[in-house]
């Protein structure tokens, strides 16, 4: 999974997208319509600011911070494998 925070085309991290519905909670936050629950793995551009910062008990702004954690992204930024399929089309 490519993780991009623009829409650029540039991979910002690499991670797995957990199946969830916008209505559940993450960090005592709705993840809200358009966005998925996603495990950053791996940082590929650590400077590179969250699509949606992760507030509350931990603050999180970076790609580099998000490591190891879940955070909510827009799903027309989350690009699945090698096919280029965009998350909500291979959700479906």
């Amino acid at each position: 999974m490519c993780l991009e925070t623009s829409g650029s085309s540039i991979a910002v991290a690499k991670g797995k997208v957990i199946r969830s519905k916008s209505s559940d909670m993450l960090h005592n936050v709705r993840i809200g319509k358009g966005n998925v629950r996603v495990l950053v793995k791996v940082a590929l551009k650590p400077s590179f600011c969250l699509p949606i910062p992760l507030k509350g008990e931990e603050e999180i702004f970076l790609v580099g911070e998000a490591e190891g954690y879940h955070v909510a992204w827009p799903k027309k930024l989350a690009i699945k494998g090698k096919k280029g399929k965009k998350v909500h089309e291979a959700l479906k």
